[in-house]
Parts: structure tokens; C-alpha cells; sequence
């Protein structure tokens, strides 16, 4: 009796016949993405926003158009129900293709991760697929999320783009909580907000942390009866997600003092995640304010899921992993390459 195969395997033995599948897949793929996040748009639009020609857009919108997943409206192109579907589809399917498993399964154990989720885009070739990664993202903590539970999120434009692409929910008993409190800047970025947006879309509740991230500020505001109140929800967190930020960036965003700031370099800072600044070996440099879990409070949450993208980010993602190993890191291409090669894997994948 013939050995039945897997889909990897029949995608592999596709690839070895058809050389050039992997790359017309991705085009396609890339389009069909491009759509949903923008539409409706224009061809011109889109060859900008992917960096393709007017004439490549139009051959991959017109296939696409012929397959009935896309349409054409006064205003632009837009995915049909089909579009749509085909998507949520192809997801697992593309992956193999282009072998992000095998990457997947190495990075896993690099970095102690019992699941690394590589969304099949590269967000440093294509910027506007950045909303593909928090699409990702968002379906699989949608996956994770049932009863009771509550749900602790931090601040930053990844999360942001998570709570933007959940899955809409009717009413449940979830509780959203911020992780800490606000930073600053834009208020669409804070935890606060990302907190009532994710609400919204659970169809639960929240919590908000009314205190700024940094100083005196949010020692008194902290000790509010509010506050403890919320600390102490967030104390019972069965879900955290967050994002990680370089270290530069994020001294910068907060309005860290230039001397701090360059202090924090030279002692090797790289990375920034729920309020810590981190060093490459994931040793705590500096703390940002107060209104936060402690690393040992974090590390009891049940399930952690930290997002990232972008291969500028790999310092940032492995010392983030070695001060506190998420149960599940979702990243997209270009960041897998860069932690493959600071785990000094490349080469030794397909990516």
C-alpha cells in the first residue's frame, strides 16, 4: 500500500517541477493581501504601495479578476467573499511552499519557543503588508481566547494592528486589561486604547491603567484605588500579548533624555518590551516608570504571545526571548531571517 504523503511533501515535489511556483504564488498572494488591506484602490495605488509596475499590477488584478476574487468598483478594486476565503485558505499553503515550516521548527528551538508562527509577507520589502502580520496575529489569538479569560495587551503600533484585524466576536465574558500604563504620543498606540479596541471586537470589557508610563506621575497615580483595582485583574491574566521594540526607537518614543539614552547604548541596550529595557543576553538595563507586572509576575501568565516584525528587529525578538520566553512568537519573513542569522542559522533553512 502506497505511503500517503503530506502537504509539504506534495508542495516540494511541485516546487522541484515547477521552479518558479514559490515565486508566482507570492505575487499573487501579495496582491490579493495588498486589497483587502486597502481597499478599495486603484491599480496606480497599489503598484506604488508594492513596489510593481502599473503593468504587473494589471496582468495579477485582471487573473485575479477572471478567478472572481477581486471586483472592479468606481472607487477601486476590492476582494470578493471568495477573495476573502481563498486567503484564510491559503495561508497554511503558502507557508509550505515557500518553507517557512522548516524556519518555524528552527527557531523553535533556538530560542525555546514552544511555537514560532512565520506570516508568509515581508513587511521590508512590502511596508503595507505590516497590517498582513497583525491579521496573523489577531487569527490565532482569536483561536486561544474562550470564556472567562482575561487578556492583557500592551501598547505600540504592532498591537495596534492586531486589534485592528480581530475577528469580530458577539458579547462574551472576556476582560481586556493594558499591561501598563500609557506612554505618551500617540494615543492610538497606547495600551489603553488598544485595550477598548480589543474589547470592542472580543465583544467583552476592559479595564484601563489611568497613569503615564514614566516618573512621579505614576507612583501617585498607581497607588489611585482604580489602579489597584486594574493591577490586580492584571495580576490573573490568563493571555498576554505584546509587542518588542528596539531599543533606540523606544528611548526615543518616550522622551528619554538624550545622555539616558546614549548611557542605555553603550551598555548594550537592544531591546524594549512591556516597560524593560534589555540587553542582548536579556538582562534588565533600565525599567521604564512603574503601572507594570514584574518580570516574575509576567512569567506566571499562562500563555504569552509577543508579535514583531521586521528584520531590524532580531536583536530586539531574541533578547526579548531570553528575558522572557513567550509561549508563541508570531513574526513575519524578513524578522526570521534576521533571527536565523543572529541564531547563526542561515543557510540552513529554505528562507
Amino acid at each position: 500500500m502506497a505511503r500517503s504523503i503530506s502537504l509539504m511533501e506534495a508542495l516540494q515535489g511541485l516546487v522541484r517541477l515547477v521552479p518558479e511556483l514559490p515565486a508566482y504564488a507570492r505575487k499573487r498572494y501579495t496582491v490579493l493581501c495588498a486589497v483587502r488591506i486597502d481597499q478599495p484602490v486603484g491599480r496606480r495605488m497599489l503598484a506604488e504601495h508594492l513596489r510593481m509596475t502599473e503593468r504587473e499590477v494589471r496582468a495579477e488584478s485582471e487573473f485575479l479578476r477572471a478567478q472572481g476574487y477581486v471586483e472592479s468598483t468606481a472607487a477601486g478594486m476590492m476582494l470578493t467573499a471568495e477573495g476573502e476565503n481563498l486567503i484564510r485558505e491559503l495561508q497554511n499553503s503558502i507557508s509550505a511552499l515557500l518553507g517557512l515550516e522548516n524556519a518555524s521548527k528552527a527557531l523553535e528551538k533556538a530560542l525555546q519557543v514552544s511555537q514560532v508562527i512565520i506570516a508568509p509577507v515581508d513587511i521590508e520589502q512590502e511596508p503595507i503588508l505590516f497590517s498582513e502580520l497583525g491579521h496573523v496575529a489577531a487569527v490565532y489569538l482569536r483561536g486561544m481566547l474562550a470564556g472567562r479569560m482575561i487578556l492583557a495587551v500592551t501598547g505600540g503600533s504592532t498591537l495596534a494592528a492586531v486589534a485592528q484585524a480581530m475577528p469580530a466576536a458577539h458579547e462574551s465574558d472576556l476582560l481586556v486589561v493594558p499591561s501598563r500604563g500609557g506612554m505618551g504620543g500617540d494615543i492610538a498606540r497606547q495600551a489603553n486604547t488598544i485595550a477598548a479596541k480589543m474589547a470592542e471586537r472580543l465583544g467583552g470589557s476592559y479595564r484601563l491603567l489611568h497613569a503615564p508610563d514614566e516618573g512621579l506621575a505614576a507612583q501617585v497615580m498607581e497607588e489611585s484605588f482604580h489602579n489597584r483595582s486594574t493591577m490586580q485583574v492584571l495580576k490573573r491574566a490568563d493571555v498576554l500579548v505584546y509587542g518588542i521594540g528596539r531599543c533606540d526607537e523606544m528611548a526615543a518614543r518616550r522622551g528619554m533624555p538624550g545622555i539616558q539614552r546614549r548611557q542605555l547604548l553603550e551598555a548594550g541596550g537592544v531591546a524594549e518590551a512591556l516597560g524593560y529595557y534589555l540587553d542582548i543576553h536579556g538582562r534588565i538595563l533600565f525599567t521604564a516608570g512603574m503601572g507594570g507586572l514584574s518580570m516574575q509576575e509576567l512569567g506566571n501568565i499562562p500563555l504569552r504571545i509577543a508579535v514583531a516584525g521586521g528584520n531590524k528587529k532580531a536583536e530586539a525578538i531574541l533578547a526579548s526571548c531570553k528575558a522572557l520566553a513567550p509561549h508563541v512568537l508570531v513574526c513575519d519573513e524578513s524578522a526570521a531571517r534576521g533571527l536565523l542569522a543572529c541564531c547563526g542559522l542561515e543557510g540552513q533553512t529554505s528562507l
